[in-house]
């Protein structure tokens, strides 16, 4: 064939149009059950995870644990209320949180009551108060008088007859009975060692051996020994043999006869 001369076309027989007919629509559908297949696996994937959901709702969890109320018992969970039971399944908890914090609350002030008691009977050790009310001081320590051998060794509170007379502290009572010049006199001798002195007792309420408080009676005012008239004659005496200013004693603990 000379190379100038065009070549003749051939009209492609009808076998091979239907051929090639037949292998575009295969490939169409082909390409219509790919878009299929993946949009049916995202729908499988979504189903699967609502299954999942659904699932773990009526199991009772999501993750955290059984869905349980206040009172311990399952919540009974279905799809159509699966959110209500989640909500009402986190308000059982901070409801449970707040009564743990109450509880531990209330431990907390029960632990500071009971030291804040302990705290007062400590200061109720430590405390001291006067020994009588209702008073007029007629002799001060160190005075000097015909009355006495020596100088004054206590505070005298002059009182009406039978007015009480109180322990100013905490202490045990050591001595209940006559005492000479003294009359009847009550001794209590404190944690520290000292003694205070009542004297000149009409009558007596305690014994010997008995605890006292500050403000516990332990008797009342009389004439008994050495007196001129019904009075208190009050000492403090940080060893039996060595008595001390009592004014002096008793403004160290906040009292001013």
């Amino acid at each position: 064939m000379p190379k100038n001369q065009a070549r003749a076309f051939t009209r492609p027989s009808a076998s091979l149009i239907a051929g090639i007919s037949a292998l575009v629509v295969a490939a169409a559908g082909a390409t219509s059950v790919g878009a299929q297949a993946v949009d049916g696996s995202r729908e499988s994937s979504q189903v699967a995870t609502q299954k999942a959901e659904d699932n773990g709702m009526h199991a009772g969890t999501d993750g955290l644990g059984p869905y349980l109320t206040r009172d311990g018992k399952p919540i009974q969970v279905s799809r159509g209320n699966g959110r209500a039971a989640l909500n009402e399944l986190r308000q059982a908890r901070l409801e449970a949180a707040a009564e743990r914090q109450v509880v531990e609350r209330k431990k907390a002030l029960s632990k500071l009551a009971a030291l804040a008691e302990e705290r007062a009977d400590e200061l109720k050790l430590e405390e001291w108060v006067l020994p009588i009310s209702g008073y007029d001081i007629t002799a001060t320590f160190g005075a000097s008088s015909s009355l006495w051998s020596t100088t004054h060794t206590g505070l005298d509170f002059a009182a009406t007859y039978g007015t009480p007379v109180a322990s100013v502290a905490t202490g045990i009572v050591t001595e209940v009975g006559s005492a000479g010049a003294y009359g009847n006199r009550v001794i209590v001798t404190h944690e520290d060692g000292s003694e205070t002195w009542y004297c000149h007792l009409d009558s007596y309420t305690v014994s010997t051996g008995d605890q006292v408080s500050p403000g516990t009676q332990v008797g009342a005012v009389g004439m008994s020994g050495n007196t001129t008239g019904p009075h208190l004659h009050f000492e403090v005496r940080p060893s039996p043999d060595v008595p001390v200013d009592p004014y002096g004693v008793l403004a160290e603990h906040g009292l001013e006869p």
